[in-house]
């Protein structure tokens, strides 16, 4: 996946990002391999590529990626009023503890505890919610997870499928561009022969060039949605389908 292209576009110079990777979890023992590396080159990717600047761009990975500091960083992007900002997430997901059939998504942090139910998660709507408060015209929040939809409270049975089981997430969003791994009650895969999620491995490599259908140097966020969906699919044989809604044409990032 290496080296990251250097981006032609002109920088996203009120922009930022947020960037969370884990892998490993203080209280469950399902674990993932490659979150955390995923997260580390997607934050070169936004530097290089998409254009916010590196001083602009937050990154928690492990025992750093903690409830209380995801919630602040999210916070602080919000009041910060960016015209851009960005939210990469690589980790598990799960769906509402408390009402199952609500189908809202949390994302679990390294110190959630499920015998805690939601209390410990973070919710996806919230963070939209914010994201969209802050004013920013620009917002995309892109998912290496999915959505578990299976066990009871408290039970590890939850997350069993790699980057979790995942049930269609219900997110409230206006404007917001969202990118994720998994369509349905499909599972979110690590691709054993890169070192990657399968969706975090084709978002990039589609960034460096390859969704550029029309072949005009530059990458929307519809040609990356389309390379990104085919590719996963073709790769896992119809197992893993990623999902994108609210695309718009938007330019992430320039090749030539």
């Amino acid at each position: 996946m290496r080296p990251v292209p250097i981006s032609g576009l002109q920088p996203r110079r009120k922009s930022a990002a947020l960037v969370i990777g884990i892998s490993g979890y203080q209280h469950l023992s399902k674990g993932l391999k490659y979150a955390e590396s995923d997260a580390k080159i997607a934050k070169d990717y936004l530097k290089d590529v998409i254009g916010v600047p590196g001083e602009n761009i937050k990154i928690f990975t492990g025992q750093d990626a903690t409830k209380s500091r995801i919630e602040a960083e999210i916070n602080r992007l919000s009041e910060r009023k960016p015209e851009s900002v960005f939210l990469y997430f690589a980790g598990h997901g799960i769906f509402d503890q408390k009402n199952p059939a609500s189908g809202n998504p949390f994302i679990v942090p390294y110190d959630a505890d499920l015998d805690y139910g939601n209390d410990t998660l973070i919710s996806l709507k919230d963070i939209v919610s914010k994201l969209e408060d802050s004013g920013a015209s620009e917002i995309a929040v892109i998912l290496d997870s999915c959505f578990s939809g299976e066990g009871g409270i408290g039970s590890e049975k939850q997350l069993l499928a790699k980057r979790a089981i995942a049930i269609e997430p219900v997110l409230d969003y206006r404007k917001t561009l969202i990118l994720s791994a998994a369509t349905g009650r499909q599972m979110a895969g690590e691709f054993e022969k890169t070192g990657n999620g399968y969706f975090t491995y084709y978002l990039l490599l589609g960034l460096k060039g390859e969704a550029d259908k029309d072949r005009d140097g530059a990458v929307t966020d519809t040609e990356l949605c389309e390379y990104v969906k085919g590719k996963v699919d073709e790769e896992t044989s119809g197992a893993q389908t990623p999902e994108c809604k609210n695309t718009k044409g938007m330019i992430l990032g320039r090749y030539k």
